[in-house]
């Protein structure tokens, strides 16, 4: 499906968006499998929330994709580190850190489809 200039959002329960402009859609090399599991039942021991995705089908699409997770107004204000599985050496990294907003949301851009852990 293609729709000149049109925005797409894909969503997955109340608190995650993953948003393509047509514009990116035309950059992604081969098919999109938006097929996800989300779980935030893990606290990795060390008294975090987290929030993990975890793909059906991991793949380099070769364009940047946007993400936004909603983490909850009583969360505004923490900071969050985003993990974020290499495709190449298939190694959970480090990707990024930010405060979550008022809103309780953060955004953050990849290139790979693949796992993010979200630790807050």
């Amino acid at each position: 499906m293609v729709a000149s200039g049109a925005d797409f959002r894909f969503h997955y329960g109340k608190d995650i968006v993953i948003v393509f402009t047509h514009d990116t859609l035309a950059e992604v090399a081969g098919d999109l499998d938006m097929n996800i599991l989300v779980s935030d039942d893990k606290d990795f021991g060390q008294n975090f929330k987290s929030l993990v995705l975890d793909p059906r089908k991991k793949a380099i699409y070769g364009a940047k994709l946007a993400y936004a997770f909603n983490l909850g107004t009583e969360n505004a204000g923490k900071t969050a580190f985003i993990f974020q599985r290499n495709l190449e050496n298939d190694q959970v990294e480090l990707l990024t850190t930010c405060i979550i907003g008022a809103d309780g949301n953060i955004a953050l851009p990849g290139v790979n489809y693949t796992d993010f852990i979200i630790l807050y």
